[in-house]
């Protein structure tokens, strides 16, 4: 496999916790490797019997037939600094190892002093770089619509799937709370274009809620 192989793949990224690779399912279906179970299982033994590692993010790359993995540790729930970008090109409906469009917005955020950039179309705002938004609106729990263009996070669709958030328009201008949310980890938005953007406990009390309760019933119904 040459150096610029991974330009060519997809992956997805997924939280072990204590040996249990959560919506491990909800994986497999978006990389098509479904039958592919038993070698991602096989992988997550193997860390634990050899490594002694039990919870971390597992990275499932897929490409021209090849599946690879990487770890490394769980990220922290953080807060963060976020530029507005616009591109001319459509953001992936996959994550792709390319990840040229992310890497020249993430560099334009540094070069402003922040650390995440928030995709804009038509003056909507779309996800960052590595993750769906969530918004909280006069009590009613949004996420961004995202039609043709953006990731549909697994995340994203577990909050969905709970009734409790709906999908929504959200302006650039936006005035309320912002999380960044994915599979890993909650990050408060807590400026944007270098405006402060109010903090709401209640806003992530509201979200950890939806997805711990979601962990906890796929780890009850967790099946080898």
């Amino acid at each position: 496999m040459n150096a610029n192989s991974k330009k060519n793949g997809i992956f997805t990224t997924i939280k072990v916790k204590n040996a249990i690779p959560f919506f491990l399912e909800f994986h497999l279906k978006r990389l098509k490797i479904e039958e592919r179970r038993d070698l991602v299982l096989q992988k997550i033994d193997y860390l634990q019997k050899e490594n002694n590692q039990v919870t971390y993010a597992l990275k499932i790359i897929v490409e021209n037939g090849y599946i690879l993995f990487e770890t490394r540790a769980l990220p922290t729930n953080t807060a963060v600094s976020a530029i507005s970008y616009t591109t001319k090109k459509l953001l992936p409906v996959v994550k792709q190892t390319d990840r040229t469009i992310y890497e020249k917005a993430k560099q334009k955020a540094q070069k402003d002093n922040a650390q995440e950039a928030i995709f804009v179309d038509k003056n909507n705002i779309l996800e960052t770089t590595i993750a769906n938004l969530v918004s909280e609106e006069k009590g009613q729990l949004i996420t961004p619509t995202l039609t043709k263009q953006g990731l549909k996070g697994i995340t994203r669709q577990i909050l969905l799937n709970s009734g409790l958030v709906i999908e929504k328009d959200i302006p650039i201008s936006i005035e309320y709370p912002l999380l960044a949310i994915n599979c890993l980890r909650i990050m408060q938005i807590e400026k944007m274009d270098n405006k402060t953007l109010p903090s709401s406990k209640s806003l992530y009390k509201q979200v950890s809620k939806i997805l711990q309760k979601a962990e906890e019933e796929y780890a009850n119904s967790y099946n080898r």
